[in-house]
């Protein structure tokens, strides 16, 4: 989406909020959104993957920021990280806190050694134009947009990836309990397949609704997916009910998008694995046979256990990855990824390498 002159990446609907004199961000339709679950309602304004981009025209660019007033326990604060194409800006410039109780204002002006980076960039093949300034929002609330102000320009399709990877899920999709918003395991799993990423993450609310699938089904703009289910109804489903779900869920998408690589992930390692329940066993299971049904090439089902062993690659709620299980989860996904479909633009060569494999 195209506003003020920069691209509001993963960014479907803009809603201003006239009498707080600011913009709310939504990563989905309104028309969807309505259909969901309430978590879900409300993660579609979290900013999980979503992105300011623009090319500075001029002197500088500067945006002006708010954090959204915080309900229970969530934190008054949140990290803005800035990227000038796939490099991370300096001290100066990243990272940024937005505050619940203030605006904040981030002034951005060309780097010193661009001439540099735009070598670098050339020679390493890497997937973004330094030119590009990328400011990644908070991941875990809702985003406030006041202003941008300076002359700026959109992304030119040469400046960005591609391929584009679109990825659903829970809160560990969404990036919860990570450091910052680029260090979720989908947000790696992109970096490390040079692709964009499409962050379709519900903190909560990964119900695998008809009219998500559907979404998701119908849109264009993806070349190849992961769907984590599982997770956040595996306490109040029956087995009978995720079951019937899911079917409708997978089978949308899958048929409707034959010649895409779709990649669907059971419930990563969790505090049930600890607790030697039948039912995660049951879950993963109607997900492996659900993929296997449709005897499609290009749907694939990945282990969550395989893809997340590490004992502390689980945070003390042992739901939620820490930063080393996103990690991990990121370098043996992107590489089960590549190792399937060889047709994407960087091929991996060993779970341990990724875009920056020539470094």
């Amino acid at each position: 989406m195209i506003f003020k002159n920069a691209e509001l990446f993963n960014i479907e609907e803009v809603h201003e909020l006239k009498e707080e004199g600011v913009y709310a961000l939504s990563r989905i339709p309104e028309r969807v959104r309505a259909e969901l679950n309430d978590k879900a309602k409300r993660a579609a304004y979290f900013g999980c993957g979503t992105e300011i981009r623009f090319n500075i025209e001029d002197e500088f660019v500067k945006l002006v920021l708010k954090r959204a007033p915080k309900e229970g326990a969530v934190l008054d604060t949140g990290i803005v990280e800035i990227y000038f194409g796939s490099f991370q800006a300096s001290w100066e410039y990243s990272p940024r806190i937005l505050t619940t109780e203030a605006i904040t204002e981030i002034i951005i002006k060309k780097p010193k050694h661009i001439k540099i980076l735009e070598r670098l960039t050339e020679e390493r093949g890497l997937p973004f134009d330094p030119n590009l300034v990328r400011v990644i929002l908070p991941y875990d609330w809702k985003n406030y947009l006041i202003d941008i102000e300076g002359n700026c320009a959109p992304p030119r399709a040469e400046q960005v990836p591609n391929q584009r990877y679109l990825a659903y899920g829970s809160s560990i999709t969404h990036g919860s309990s990570t450091v910052g918003p680029n260090a979720s395991y989908a947000m790696r799993t992109a970096e490390l397949l040079e692709a964009d990423l499409i962050n379709l993450g519900f903190a909560g609310g990964a119900y695998m609704e008809a009219a998500m699938a559907d979404y998701i089904a119908a849109r264009s703009d993806w070349d190849f997916a992961t769907l984590e289910m599982g997770i956040n109804v595996i306490e109040q489903w029956s087995v009978e009910q995720f079951a019937d779900i899911i079917d409708y869920f997978i089978s949308k998408i899958a048929l409707a998008n034959k010649d895409k690589w779709i990649f669907c992930m059971d419930v990563f390692t969790c505090y049930l694995d600890y607790e030697n329940s039948d039912k995660i066993i049951k879950f993963r299971e109607i997900i492996k046979e659900k993929v296997a049904k449709h005897k499609l090439p290009k749907l694939v089902h990945l282990s969550g256990t395989d893809l997340l062993k590490s004992v502390t690659g689980l945070t003390i709620d042992l739901t939620h990855p820490s930063a080393l299980g996103m990690e991990e989860i990121a370098r043996k996904l992107s590489y089960e990824i590549s190792r399937y479909s060889r047709n994407l633009n960087h091929s991996l060569k060993s779970g341990s390498k990724g875009a920056y494999e020539n470094d």
